[in-house]
C-alpha cells in the first residue's frame, strides 16, 4: 500500500481507548495532563477500568471533564506493584478484547486509537497516518527476544498503540484474536503480543487493508528515535536501562521526556 504523508493531519475524530488500573494510575495521570496542557486534538477517551480508584477517576474528570468516561469490567485488580505478564496482568489485560469491541459497536465511535496507560500524545502531528487503512500497526525491527513467530517478520507490530481507523471493518479479526486466545493456554512472556501475533496469520487479518508505521512516530519508546514528528511516546521500560522492576515511574518518565522536553517533567494539578 502506497501512502503520502498529509500535513496538518490530526486524531480530532480518534476516541482514544486505554485500559488501566490504580497499578498504572501514574501514567494515566500524565498521559491526562499532557493532552490537556499541549492541546491534543481528539474526540474523547474511553477507560476500561480494571482497577481504578474513585478519587482517581475524579482527578482524571477534573482534568479532561466530559471528554473523559469510564466503562467498567468484571475482572479487577486495585493492586500496585504487579509487573507486566504476570498472571495479575494476564487477568486484567484479558478485558482488552471485550473493550474494543464495545467500543467498535458504539454508534457514537468513529475511529479509535488503542494506547496503554503508559503511554502520551504529545503532538497533534499525525500526517504518516493513513486513515483509509482499516488498521495501522506501529512497528519495529524485530529483536532475538521477541516471540518466535515474530523471528521472520521485518516489521514486528507492538501493541501499546493501534489505530483502528475503520472498526467496523476490524470486527471479525477481533473474533479471531478472542478465538485464538481462548483455545490456547498462555505461554511464557509477551502475552498479549502472542496473541495478536497468532490472530496476524489467520485470513480475518488477511483480507483487512493494514498500513505500518514504525513506531518511532506514534509508539516511540527509545530515545534515539526520537524526531520531529514522534507524536506519541510509550514509557515502558526495560531492566537493562532501569534495573530490576524496570524502573519506576519518575525513572521511566524521565528517560523519554528529558529529550523531548528538556527536563524532567513534573506536572502540579
Amino acid at each position: 500500500m502506497i501512502f503520502y504523508p498529509k500535513d496538518k493531519q490530526s486524531i480530532s475524530e480518534y476516541t482514544l481507548a486505554v485500559i488501566a488500573s490504580n497499578n498504572v494510575y501514574s501514567y494515566l495521570l500524565q498521559q491526562a495532563f499532557l493532552i490537556k496542557n499541549l492541546g491534543i486534538e481528539y474526540k474523547n477517551m474511553f477507560v476500561a477500568d480494571i482497577g481504578l480508584l474513585e478519587e482517581q477517576k475524579k482527578q482524571l474528570k477534573s482534568i479532561l471533564g466530559e471528554k473523559i468516561n469510564f466503562l467498567e469490567f468484571d475482572h479487577k485488580n486495585f493492586n500496585t506493584g504487579f509487573k507486566t505478564q504476570s498472571n495479575e496482568y494476564r487477568n486484567i489485560i484479558d478485558n482488552r478484547i471485550n473493550f474494543l469491541r464495545t467500543l467498535f459497536l458504539h454508534d457514537d465511535v468513529e475511529k479509535v486509537v488503542q494506547l496503554d496507560a503508559d503511554t502520551a500524545i504529545i503532538r497533534n502531528d499525525f500526517s504518516m497516518l493513513d486513515k483509509k487503512a482499516d488498521m495501522s500497526l506501529t512497528v519495529r525491527p524485530v529483536t532475538p527476544w521477541d516471540h518466535i513467530l515474530g523471528q521472520f517478520q521485518v516489521d514486528y507490530p507492538n501493541c501499546g498503540v493501534i489505530f483502528w481507523n475503520n472498526p467496523k471493518n476490524c470486527l471479525r479479526f477481533i473474533d479471531a484474536w478472542e478465538r485464538y486466545k481462548n483455545n490456547n493456554p498462555p505461554k511464557g512472556g509477551q502475552y498479549e503480543q502472542n496473541y495478536f501475533l497468532h490472530a496476524c496469520l489467520e485470513d480475518e487479518f488477511k483480507e483487512l487493508k493494514v498500513q505500518k508505521i514504525h513506531c518511532a512516530y506514534y509508539n516511540c519508546y527509545e530515545k534515539e528515535w526520537i524526531n520531529e514528528k514522534t507524536s506519541i511516546l510509550h514509557y515502558k521500560g526495560s531492566s537493562k536501562k532501569f534495573g530490576p522492576g524496570g524502573g519506576n515511574f519518575e525513572q521511566r518518565s524521565d528517560y523519554l521526556n528529558e529529550t523531548v522536553f528538556n527536563q524532567k517533567l513534573r506536572f502540579n494539578l
